[in-house]
């Protein structure tokens, strides 16, 4: 794989033009991405930057973190490789959701990243699909469980290190 990006289409993620912050926001700011991005007002740049450097050795930090994942998000789909962070998120919310919407959930992201037609496809062995497939009539709170841990390994040995190296996490920890 190299360093080609994975994956590939557009952003499930952000159906907006990358360089438009998606919501306003007060105008305290961090320079990150070759631009200026809104940081709420209570988020001083000392700490984000604190918090910044913790990512490189707690990536689910990283991940539950509002700014940590949409910078990483950014990061992401300049890549072309956000799908796997967005079927990562959707899991997280499934486990929440209550059975009635746990089934409508389950077939969504079946068919949205998992099944060999979906427009977001994540890479997934042929094991991960059929258990999935299989269960999908339960939508048993663990359906994607297996599945949502291969996806979170494959980011953090193949995103996240290109991630820590680029100029985007750089910056944010200068």
């Amino acid at each position: 794989m190299g360093g080609e990006p994975m994956g590939g289409g557009r952003s499930v993620i952000s159906p907006h033009p990358q360089h438009k912050p998606q919501e306003k926001l007060p105008k305290t700011s961090y320079f990150c991405c070759n631009r200026t991005q809104y940081v709420p007002d209570e988020v001083d740049r000392k700490s984000l930057r604190r918090e910044a450097k913790t990512w490189s050795v707690n990536f689910e930090g990283m991940l539950h973190h509002p700014i940590g994942r949409k910078v990483f998000q950014d990061f992401l789909h300049s890549q072309f490789s956000d799908e796997n962070l967005r079927f990562w998120i959707e899991v997280d919310q499934y486990k929440t959701m209550t059975l009635s919407e746990r089934k409508i959930k389950a077939l969504s992201l079946f068919n949205n990243f998992i099944s060999n037609t979906s427009p977001f496809e994540v890479s997934l062995n042929a094991n991960h699909k059929a258990e999935i497939e299989k269960g999908l009539k339960e939508a048993h709170e663990d359906l994607f469980k297996s599945a949502q841990a291969y996806i979170f390994n494959l980011m953090y040995r193949d995103c996240l290190p290109r991630f820590l190296r680029s100029k985007t996490y750089k910056r944010l920890c200068r």
